[in-house]
């Protein structure tokens, strides 16, 4: 997550949207975009922070399907 620095790999996806488990932000698995910026309660500090970075999209990466193998292109 490119606000608070969690793993989005362990958010939950529906449709083309994760959801950061840390916070709930939703993102766009497609391009990165902040679909939805939420702030659960957070640390001390972490809400400052959020606010700072909720237009940060999240990385992404292309993705090739061939046969049953998925290759990600970094």
């Amino acid at each position: 997550c490119p606000q608070l620095s969690g793993p989005l790999g362990l958010g939950k996806l529906e449709g083309g949207v994760v959801t950061c488990l840390a916070h709930g932000s939703q993102f766009d698995v497609t391009n990165g975009a902040v679909v939805t910026c939420v702030g659960r309660t957070l640390p001390l500090g972490a809400e400052q922070m959020l606010r700072f970075k909720a237009a940060r999209p999240a990385t992404t990466y292309r993705v090739l399907v061939h046969d049953e193998d998925i290759y990600v292109l970094v």
